[in-house]
């Protein structure tokens, strides 16, 4: 089984924090009954490069994309979603999977 990751780079609408904070609640119940985790979270309004911009970062660690998939697009979850996408704006949602970069490159002090 490998885990899938989902990174989420957003923002929330002005005057709608709680909205979105009732959806990490919901979601994050959903998220975890399917045996997934949030890896980390967080907030900075600072670019270092690029032009896009995002202020809010979340990671999660579902066990399988199949979870991913359940997450997303199991009917009975649709309510939670439109939370999420009334409440924020530029959403960005990448699913990424594992990448073991001491096998991609070769560290002498990692062998």
């Amino acid at each position: 089984m490998t885990p899938t990751y989902t990174l989420n780079l957003f923002d929330i609408l002005p005057g709608k924090e709680a909205m979105y904070q009732k959806y990490s609640v919901e979601a994050g119940r959903i998220i975890f009954a399917l045996g997934g985790k949030v890896l980390c979270s967080g907030w900075h309004p600072t670019t270092l490069r690029g032009e896009e911009t995002r202020s809010y970062l979340i990671v999660v660690e579902f066990p399988t994309l199949e979870a991913v998939h359940q997450f997303l697009y199991k009917p009975e979850h649709a309510a939670v979603h439109k939370l999420r996408e009334d409440s924020t704006d530029n959403y960005i949602w990448k699913i990424m999977e594992p990448w073991d970069l001491k096998t991609w490159v070769a560290f002498p002090s990692l062998k």
